[in-house]
């Protein structure tokens, strides 16, 4: 069965590492009560799992970036006072 499902990812964490389902697929990023999420369609049947990488980088930084990873989306944090645009990547 499949489902539309969303992840917290916390932006001061350098990556972060989401188990999904095998063949989910990454779909977009919200901010939603001053946090970050990921939204991913799974399969919710499914019994084998997939790694995948969440970066979250912020505007002005320098950055180790890794054109591997595909772009979610922009999302602001307190009223626009943090803008983190995040990215994500399947490692196995």
């Amino acid at each position: 069965m499949m489902r539309i499902t969303m992840f917290e990812v916390k932006p001061d964490v350098t990556e972060t590492q989401l188990v999904l389902p095998k063949d989910s697929e990454m779909l977009s990023t919200i901010c939603k009560y001053n946090k970050i999420f990921v939204y991913a369609i799974i399969d919710s049947e499914m019994k084998e799992t997939e790694v995948y990488s969440i970066k979250c980088y912020k505007t002005g930084l320098d950055i180790d970036f890794d054109k591997a990873y595909k772009f979610l989306g922009t999302v602001c944090l307190v009223g626009g006072e943090f803008t983190y645009h995040i990215f994500s990547k399947k490692l196995s």
